[in-house]
């Protein structure tokens, strides 16, 4: 695959979808606008997305300045809202995401500065939107103005023209988003279903001050650097050549569209509207002397369905919110991956790691977004939108089925006390537990459960002549392997990891199996 520019056929088409993702907002939603300038509902932060409010009744108040620069009052029947910028930037308005019920089809958004509504100064204006010069039908309305920081807007939205509100088509919205001027550093991860396969990978993000960027964006395992200027609604489009072999039909190019203002997405597609949509999140900063309140390590473990083994993982949270993670998957397959805390608006984490390990030679991964979350009670580990894809192989023995399971991660902060039990570990039985594995159809023929001690240096010890020869060990990190004889003398290894979750500590893991990973743990 190859990085190629829009041709204008293509271009049509991703202005098209540029389009409908600047009028999909989803995250924050505030109040409906009122009828009066004055009391204008207050807009806050840098991107909110509203709720539906009918225009059928409002009117327009004496002294209103026309909506448009070239005089056209509209339908008389404007919304107000305000909104301050909280840093400087470009910021886009629009009314491109019509509501579901009885929606104005034409309108006008306009913005203001100004103290009264007879003494206002037109800043920015728009019937419609640019991309219905290329075919779009839709006359939403959008505009971008520069904002300073501090200085308030007055927004409003009408009618285009009075046929335009009736009794059955009187709903509006406003969508409002802000390209920050300043430079900032954003991450995503993807997956798209695709007919003939599941696409996964990456996006790292630089933006400068002059509105410039580059980037790297991963496909499974290739690598496509990208450089650009964003357009001042904070987009950049650009499509990967996918390669097919000699005679065979070419197939639609992967779309790759990033809207990097304050709570953007990432859209990766081939042709649809609706492909693969992720959250692009922005890095955490952090000034001299201030360090992230989940700086240290955490573990924890990665449960699949349908899997009885589950996965492990452990992860270094530096000051500066670098992180770095590695584990296994359900099917031991390594994961590695490094990269900063970002700022997640759909999760109330502290800090979210967003992740995608692609596995398989480039044909499977794992990725989810891991979130550190500070806690009186202890730090945490959890994550959202988690998957494991592993390609069906019906010629293998080992997973000849493959893996396509969400995860749950359940997880905590490790910071094991010298002396003392990590964890405080089978700290309520003295030390004495044993080593359990359950029953499985091809792998374990019957239950194994094998007595042993945990010491306060943090030593597993089991009496000595045993003929299964079971022998663990914990790292540094948290994760725990070793080793036993099955009921054929042949050597298993096992890999776990020591947590704490919900106030209790646990210690689980897999066995290796010639068919499948198994359950092992440890319990009192």
């Amino acid at each position: 695959m190859k990085t190629t520019h829009l041709i204008p056929s293509a271009m049509k088409q991703a202005t098209l979808l540029a389009a409908a993702l600047i009028g999909l907002g989803m995250h924050n939603r505030a109040h409906a606008a009122t009828d009066n300038f004055e009391n204008a509902t207050v807009i806050t932060g840098s991107s909110l997305n509203f709720t539906s409010v009918s225009i059928l009744n409002y009117t327009s108040q004496a002294g209103e300045p026309p909506m448009t620069s070239w005089g056209e009052y509209g339908a008389k029947k404007t919304a107000w809202w305000k909104w301050t910028a909280p840093e400087d930037g470009f910021c886009t308005v629009d009314t491109l995401s019509p509501p579901n019920d009885m929606p104005v089809r034409d309108t006008l958004v306009s913005v203001f500065t100004g103290a009264s509504v007879n003494a206002l100064t037109l800043i920015a204006d728009g019937d419609d939107h640019w991309t219905r010069a290329n075919g779009a039908s839709a006359n939403g309305a959008s505009c971008t103005f520069y904002a300073t920081k501090g200085v308030t807007y007055h927004i409003a939205v009408d009618g285009y023209s009075a046929s335009s509100v009736t009794a059955t088509a009187h709903n509006v919205t406003l969508k409002l988003g802000l390209l920050p001027k300043r430079g900032m550093r954003k991450y995503g991860v993807y997956r798209i279903v695709l007919a003939d396969s599941q696409l996964h990978g990456t996006l790292s993000f630089t933006k400068t001050s002059a509105f410039s960027f580059s980037a790297k964006f991963t496909v499974g395992k290739k690598a496509y650097p990208l450089k650009g200027v964003l357009t001042p609604e904070g987009f950049f489009m650009t499509a990967i050549e996918r390669k097919t072999p000699a005679g065979a039909a070419p197939l639609p190019p992967i779309g790759l569209i990033i809207d990097a203002k304050a709570e953007g997405d990432l859209y990766v597609g081939e042709g649809r509207l609706y492909g693969a949509r992720s959250n692009l999140m922005e890095a955490h900063t952090f000034p001299a002397g201030v360090t992230t309140t989940v700086a240290g390590k955490f573990t924890g473990v990665l449960n699949t369905n349908g899997s009885e083994a589950p996965g492990v993982v452990c992860a270094t949270v530096k000051g500066n919110g670098m992180v770095t993670l590695a584990g296994l998957a359900a099917d031991g397959s390594k994961l590695t991956f490094s990269g900063p805390l970002v700022h997640d608006h759909d999760a109330s984490a502290t800090g979210t790691l967003p992740v995608c390990v692609s596995l398989y030679g480039g044909g499977g991964f794992v990725r989810a977004h891991f979130h550190f979350t500070d806690n009186v009670m202890g730090d945490r580990l959890e994550a959202s939108q988690t998957g494991h894809f592993r390609p069906a192989n019906p010629a293998s023995v080992f997973y000849p089925a493959g893996i396509d399971s969400s995860l749950v991660v359940l997880g905590g902060s490790y910071a094991p006390e010298k002396n003392k039990r990590a964890l405080d570990f089978l700290e309520g039985s003295m030390g004495a537990g044993k080593l359990s594995i359950p029953a499985s159809m091809d792998e374990i023929a019957s239950m194994i459960s094998e007595n042993l001690a945990f010491d306060t240096k943090n030593k597993f010890i089991f009496p000595p002549k045993n003929a299964r020869k079971p022998a663990l060990s914990l790292k540094s990190t948290g994760l725990v392997t070793g080793s036993f004889l099955d009921d054929n003398g042949k050597k298993r290894a096992v890999n776990g990891v020591l947590y704490r979750f919900n106030g209790q500590t646990l210690l689980r893991g897999q066995v290796a199996g010639a068919t499948k990973n198994v359950l092992f743990q440890v319990i009192p």
